[in-house]
C-alpha cells in the first residue's frame, strides 16, 4: 500500500496562535480518513495546506511523491 499523501513537520500560525505545530502523518491510498477535534485546532486549517489555498509556515506536502509547491500539476492527483 502506498503513501497518497504524506504530511511532514507541516506548522501554521495566525497572528500569535499556533494553529498546527510540527504535524506529521501519512494518508495511505484506497483508505478512509476522519479528522476529528473540537473547533478550532487546525483541521481544515490542514486540509487547506494540502490543496494549496494556505502556506504553511514550516514543514512539506508531498501527495504521490511530489512535492505540492515544485508542481500546480500534483494537486489533480487528488
Amino acid at each position: 500500500m502506498s503513501v497518497a499523501i504524506k504530511v511532514k513537520n507541516v506548522s501554521k500560525s495566525f497572528n500569535d496562535s499556533v494553529i498546527l505545530d510540527d504535524i506529521s502523518i501519512d494518508f495511505y491510498e484506497n483508505k478512509i480518513y476522519g479528522l476529528l477535534g473540537k473547533n478550532g485546532v487546525g483541521k481544515t486549517t490542514l486540509l487547506n495546506i494540502i490543496t494549496k489555498q494556505l502556506i504553511s509556515k514550516s514543514g512539506t506536502i508531498e501527495i504521490f511523491g511530489q512535492n505540492i509547491n515544485e508542481s500546480d500539476d500534483v494537486l489533480d492527483k487528488l
